[in-house]
């Protein structure tokens, strides 16, 4: 036994020294960055801690939304009766709100008054300490939705852990961006407005865990009104690798990992009346395999029915003719 560990570590060494020493010339960030497993664990074990809570079970919002409207007498189907006597039984108390002028006009123009409100921002969805997640209604003039633009302006309140992190008294103390209080103020406006605030904005994803945040704890109802997704990733090395992830033998922590890209691009596919999906890839070592290029954008293959569908890489990909997105340079924003 100690026989054949000795042939093979003699084997190996000459294999181990070249590869360190040729990363450590070409990419010695590399090496710096696997030596910081235990900073990149706690980092992990942080985050999970601070994970929001997912609804366990579907809820209702029959506290907030209007009540059902009243079976017809007709109906014979005893199921049906029964849970609409149980639905009544809840408390159900919707004042009267025919004084308010604003209900006194058309649900057209009330439907025009919330998408001036609530409608045409960016939302950057961000992970809160408090075991919440948190947004931010971009103020950046230079943020666009067609384009992923990611400067200090929109997320220099997250501190290395991607969690929200606000400097005390600073602007950037509250995450609502001001529309959570029309939200609430009568059951009526929640009922018609809520769809809305799904409906017309652009969410602005840099985290993958948030995606998956963002889907467990909204009624599903909601998250699949979602119209308008960005989704800003910073890809690690060595994931797609199969070679240094054998020599190293570290493992990278979720969102890091090939599952979390996975599962990532499996909820996006399950929006279905997504009419527009920009991405933004960045990977700081060169993609110089085609093999690792495929893997990284299989996913977004899969990706089907979406308007508009731009991919932004930081390296010049391959030509290939049969991906259902359209493919830009993320410096020069030239499509290939």
């Amino acid at each position: 036994m100690r026989t054949s560990s000795i042939i093979a570590t003699i084997l190996c060494a000459p294999c181990m020294c070249l590869y360190y020493s040729v990363a450590a010339c070409f990419c010695p960030s590399r090496l710096h960055r696997r030596r910081h497993e235990p900073e990149e664990k706690s980092r992990f074990e942080r985050r999970q801690f601070n994970a929001p809570i997912p609804l366990t079970k579907r809820h209702d919002d029959s506290n907030i939304t209007l009540p059902l409207a009243p079976l017809p007498q007709s109906s014979c189907d005893l199921t049906l009766q029964l849970e609409e006597k149980l639905f009544r039984s809840r408390k159900h108390d919707t004042m009267d709100q025919s004084q308010s002028r604003l209900m006194r006009l058309p649900l057209e123009l009330r439907e025009s008054i919330y998408r001036y409100a609530l409608g045409d921002n960016i939302f950057h969805i961000v992970l809160k300490n408090t075991r919440r997640l948190g947004h931010l209604r971009c103020g950046n003039p230079h943020c666009a939705p067609d384009f992923p633009h990611l400067s200090n302006s929109c997320w220099s309140v997250l501190d290395r852990d991607n969690v929200w992190a606000p400097t005390p008294g600073s602007h950037s103390s509250t995450t609502d961006g001001g529309i959570i209080p029309l939200l609430r103020t009568c059951r009526q406006v929640y009922s018609e407005s809520i769809p809305i605030l799904y409906s017309h904005n652009t969410f602005s994803i840099n985290d993958l865990d948030c995606l998956r945040h963002l889907k467990s704890t909204i009624l599903p109802a909601r998250f699949s009104t979602i119209r308008h997704l960005q989704i800003v990733c910073t890809l690690h090395w060595p994931r797609w690798d199969a070679l240094p992830q054998q020599l190293i033998g570290n493992p990278l922590f979720p969102p890091h990992d090939e599952a979390s890209w996975d599962e990532a691009w499996k909820i996006i596919g399950s929006l279905e009346k997504l009419k527009s999906l920009v991405v933004s890839l960045t990977y700081f070592d060169t993609v110089s395999e085609e093999k690792v290029e495929e893997m990284i954008l299989a996913p977004l293959m899969r990706i089907e029915g979406v308007k508009r569908y731009d991919v932004y890489l930081s390296w010049t990909p391959r030509e290939r003719g049969d991906r259902p997105f359209r493919v830009m340079r993320l410096a020069s924003r030239e499509v290939l």
